[in-house]
């Protein structure tokens, strides 16, 4: 992991950190009970783990400034997303997490990329999304953009959407070309709406009590590092959905 070599090196082997999916960290810490993925911010919160990657739309349940970032067409390009989210509008946002928590993030990831809308028929224009019910993500800001539109708004998570189609929950959904093959959403879906409408971004974040225990210069070097695992990952990223497509 660049993130857990980075800081291994800038501190010269005195800080060690453990990179784990959620299924190992279940297994090792948790005795292989399953941990709900959303409740890691507040295990976060809590102390109970230091560090995590967690969805934007959940850290704006914890300051509404992250709700901005769910604005449709917001960013004219990753170049133009890159500038706002490593720049001082995404490292204010970033840094004010501590205001209303004992979470800080570090640094903005992608989680898929640009959202596009999948469906069972072809979708020529905002018109065909008045009256259908339409999967959004888990934030108000995707629910009232979708409302203005005339859709009935159907709130679940990116992983569900497969069976939400599969059991004719939704006519129309938000996803992401990384997750569109990668969770079958192909099988129950026969069209694909390239709109880029929104990005489905990821925070790196680290409980505040753990960042207020390093030195000026650790957390220095601990921000550096999460921007070059940030910028690496979005990279990785905007790759898997070229594969994809």
């Amino acid at each position: 992991n660049i993130f857990a070599q980075h800081v291994h090196e800038y501190s010269q082997g005195q800080i060690e950190i453990e990179i784990l999916g959620l299924d190992q960290y279940e297994q090792k810490y948790n005795h292989g009970e399953p941990i709900d993925k959303y409740a890691v911010m507040d295990m976060v919160n809590d102390g109970v783990i230091d560090m995590s990657q967690m969805y934007t739309t959940q850290l704006g349940k914890i300051n509404k400034d992250f709700r901005v970032l769910d604005l449709p067409f917001l960013f004219e390009s990753h170049e133009h997303a890159a500038r706002v989210l490593d720049g001082e509008i995404g490292q204010t946002i970033l840094s004010d997490l501590a205001k209303t928590s004992n979470i800080r993030g570090l640094s903005f990831t992608y989680s898929g990329g640009y959202r596009m809308m999948v469906s069972n028929q072809p979708l020529l224009g905002v018109d065909d999304i008045a009256g259908k019910r339409v999967r959004v993500g888990l934030t108000p800001v995707a629910e009232d953009t979708f409302s203005l539109l005339g859709g009935k708004t159907v709130s679940m998570g990116v992983h569900a959407v497969a069976d939400a189609f599969r059991q004719d929950l939704v006519d129309i959904g938000e996803n992401t070309w990384a997750r569109y093959f990668r969770q079958g959403v192909n099988k129950y879906t026969t069209h694909v709406s390239n709109t880029k409408h929104s990005l489905f971004l990821t925070t790196v974040i680290i409980n505040e009590k753990i960042w207020n225990s390093f030195s000026l210069d650790t957390q220095m070097m601990m921000r550096e590092a999460a921007l070059t695992a940030a910028v690496s990952e979005r990279a990785e990223s905007l790759e898997d959905t070229r594969l994809a497509m």
